[in-house]
């Protein structure tokens, strides 16, 4: 496996991290890494069926008023599509299985320098404070 046969020249040297981590990643979305787990759990939802359900739920979400209807994003044109990907998995684009939207924005002057909760921004964590403003599963994407 590629990954095998690189690890030991990119390990060794510490220039090589940020090199590392990117095959890692570029592996990790082409499916991989997960080859022979794929082959030996063969009764694993696909992924279409995933992308269905989460449609399903926002329409519920969007009736509900818990949830801004949202507009309809184009499919990925086959030209697109920088790899095949294994049987199961499908290209999707982002915004249609999470919502994305803008935080607060939290200058390091009004930050908490005794607060415990991390504060995080396009470079990572940028200091602490004492209040959250998320109290859910999130994903944070850090802006610059």
């Amino acid at each position: 496996m590629l990954l095998l046969e690189l690890f030991n020249e990119l390990s060794v040297r510490p220039k090589n991290a940020k090199e590392l981590k990117g095959l890692i990643l570029q592996l990790a979305i082409q499916g991989k890494l997960t080859v022979k787990w794929r082959e030996e759990h063969t009764n694993v939802e696909p992924a279409s069926a995933l992308i269905e359900r989460i449609q399903e739920e926002k329409a519920k979400l969007v009736k509900e008023n818990q949830f801004k209807k949202e507009i309809l994003l184009p499919l990925i044109p086959e030209e697109e599509k920088p790899y095949v990907l294994p049987k199961g998995w499908i290209f999707v684009r982002l915004g249609s299985i999470i919502k994305i939207s803008s935080g607060d924005g939290l200058t390091k002057i009004n930050m908490d320098k005794n607060g415990e909760i991390p504060v995080f921004g396009g470079n990572g964590i940028t200091g602490h404070h004492s209040k959250q403003n998320i109290s859910k599963p999130t994903i944070v994407i850090g802006r610059v």
